[in-house]
C-alpha cells in the first residue's frame, strides 16, 4: 500500500526504496518493478517460504530457510499448508528475529540430511543442550547427539533404515551419536 501512489520521478530512487523495503520487511525474498503499459507500474513481491516452526513454551515462530522470522509480533499464527520442520526446544535459538548461525547451520544440515532417507517421515526435532533428537511420525526416536559429522550420521541412518525397513515398527530408538556405530532399542 505504501507504494501504491508512487510517482514516475520517484523511480529514480527505486534502489533506495527497495533497500528500505527489504530492511523493513525481512520476510521479503525479492521486490522488482515491471512496466506493462505506461504509466502503469507493477511491483512484484516474492515472500520467503516457511521452512520451520519453532515451538518454545507458548510461542510459535515460523522461519524461512535462511533463518528469518516470518511472523514477528504475531502471537497466534495459522500453520502453513506445506510440510515444514517442527522444532521443539526450550533453548534460546534466535536473536533479533533470526535463528542464530550455530542453530541455523545445524537445522539446515538436519533438513538436508533427511532428504536422502527414504521411509522416514519426520514429526518433530527436539533440540536440547546436549543432544538433538528426531521423532518420526510412528514415534521412533533417532538420537543424533551433537550435530557434528551429520553427513556421516545420515548416511549410516539411511543404510540402517533401508536394511531394516521391514522391522521399523518394532524399533523404538536409534542412536547414531557415536561415529560408525548404530545402537538400536527394540520394543
Amino acid at each position: 500500500n505504501s507504494l501504491k501512489n508512487i510517482r514516475a520521478i520517484q523511480l529514480l530512487n527505486w534502489p533506495i526504496i527497495k533497500d528500505k523495503l527489504m530492511v523493513k520487511y525481512p520476510m521479503l525474498d525479492s521486490v522488482s518493478l515491471s512496466i506493462s503499459t505506461f504509466p502503469e507500474i507493477n511491483i512484484n513481491i516474492i515472500e520467503k517460504q516457511p521452512w520451520a516452526i519453532v515451538l518454545k513454551e507458548n510461542n510459535q515462530d515460523i522461519y524461512s530457510y535462511d533463518g528469518t522470522l516470518l511472523n514477528p509480533n504475531l502471537p497466534d499464527v495459522e500453520l502453513p499448508s506445506m510440510n515444514i520442520m517442527i522444532i521443539n526446544s526450550n533453548l534460546e535459538i534466535s536473536n533479533k528475529n533470526k535463528i542464530t548461525e550455530q542453530y541455523l547451520i545445524e537445522l539446515q544440515q538436519i533438513s538436508d540430511g533427511l532428504k536422502i532417507i527414504p521411509f522416514f517421515e519426520l514429526q518433530q526435532i527436539i533440540l536440547k543442550e546436549t543432544t538433538t533428537e528426531l521423532i518420526s511420525s510412528t514415534g521412533m526416536k533417532v538420537n543424533l547427539g551433537k550435530v557434528v559429522n551429520t553427513i556421516e550420521k545420515f548416511e549410516m541412518l539411511k543404510y540402517f533404515i533401508s536394511n531394516q525397513r521391514k522391522d521399523l515398527e518394532k524399533i523404538q530408538l536409534i542412536d547414531i551419536q557415536f561415529p560408525k556405530r548404530v545402537i538400536v532399542k527394540k520394543i
